[in-house]
Formats: C-alpha cells, structure tokens, sequence
C-alpha cells in the first residue's frame, strides 16, 4: 500500500512528463511534431499565347531574295535589250532622281515614256521646259524622272486612277498649245502600252 508521499511522488512525476511532452509538440523540441496550415491552393488561369506568325526559315528567305533578284536582272536586260545604247544613261538618271534599281513600276514608267515621245536630240523625253529643251538624253531623262517621282506622291489612286493615265493628264495634256497635231491624244494608250510590255517581264 503506498503511502501519501509516494502517491504525491508519483502524481509530480506524471505532470512532469506530460508537460514535456506539450512542450515538445508546441516548440518543436526533439522527439514532438511541428505543423504549419497548408497553403491554399490557387487555380491559376490558363496563359493566352498570342499566335505569332511562323517566321520563314532561313533558307526560304535566301530563296525569296535570290527570286526576286533574278526577276530585277531579268527585268534590267530586257530594258537593255529594248534600248540598247541609251540604257545606261537613262539608269544614271533613273537613280539619280529617286529611282532605284528594283523600282520596277516607275522604271518601266520611264522607259515607256522614252518609247512613247521617242523624241529626237534634245527632246528625247518630250521635255520642252527651257531648261531642258534642246540638252541631251541625260537631262532629258533626269526631268522626266523627276516628274514621275513629283506626280507619285500627288496620286491618289481612289480618285485618280491608274498611276500612268493620272502623269499622261500632266505629261501630255490634251488640246495644249505645243501640241498643234494632237499627238496628245495618243500619250496614255501608248505609254500604258510599253509600260505594260516592260512589267510583263517579271511575270514570266
């Protein structure tokens, strides 16, 4: 039978471990467990990806470039061929008023207007200002050049037409006092003529 003392032993020695025991697991002593609140787990909205156009690999892009440099050389050498002797002077022209070598459209322009006026020494181009009547080709070349490039940025294509009638209004005006013959009259349907037969080149 165990006494009163032992008994009150016994009962401190008990409190003692439980104590320990609810320390342990309270402060993460050795041997108790520790817990945390779980983190909430948000839904994360799906990212839109933006469609970006598929680049051309680089080997088509070499291969779009040489095609369409082949279609300039093309273009060029028929020019050559059509006018021979004065192409080269033309082109000096051309490039210096704007024109650049792969600017089909207005180098077709301009030839097809040397074929159309196909105008003698001095008024080649059928430029009769002053300043250039009675030069030489270059000159003659250059004005014209010039106005095709002064008359692009005038021309609105939803008012005005197709480009070559829109500068033939301008270039060669119908009814003019220096056209005593009427030869204006022709100007558009001639010039749309060759223009057309240049650009044909690069379709083939």
């Amino acid at each position: 039978m165990k006494t009163f003392s032992q008994y009150l032993e016994e009962k401190k020695i008990m409190s003692a471990a439980l104590a320990g025991i609810v320390g342990g697991v309270g402060l993460g002593a050795a041997g108790g467990m520790t817990r945390q609140a779980p983190v909430p787990v948000v839904q994360s909205q799906p990212v839109q990806q933006q469609t970006q156009p598929t680049p051309k690999p680089i080997e088509q892009q070499k291969q779009t470039r040489s095609n369409q440099s082949d279609k300039t050389e093309k273009f060029h050498q028929a020019l050559k061929t059509k006018h021979e002797r004065e192409y080269d002077t033309i082109m000096d022209a051309a490039t210096n008023n704007g024109i650049s070598r792969d600017d089909h459209q207005n180098l077709a322009l301009l030839f097809a207007i040397r074929k159309t006026e196909n105008g003698g020494p001095g008024v080649e181009f059928g430029v009769l200002h002053p300043k250039a009547k009675g030069t030489n080709l270059r000159t003659q070349a250059g004005w014209a050049a010039a106005t095709i490039m002064k008359n692009r940025g005038r021309h609105d294509a939803n008012k005005d037409g197709d480009f070559v009638s829109f500068l033939g209004s301008r270039y060669a005006p119908k009814n003019a006092e220096n056209d005593p013959q009427g030869l204006n009259a022709n100007w558009i349907k001639n010039a749309t003529h060759h223009y057309n037969e240049n650009m044909k080149v690069l379709e083939d």
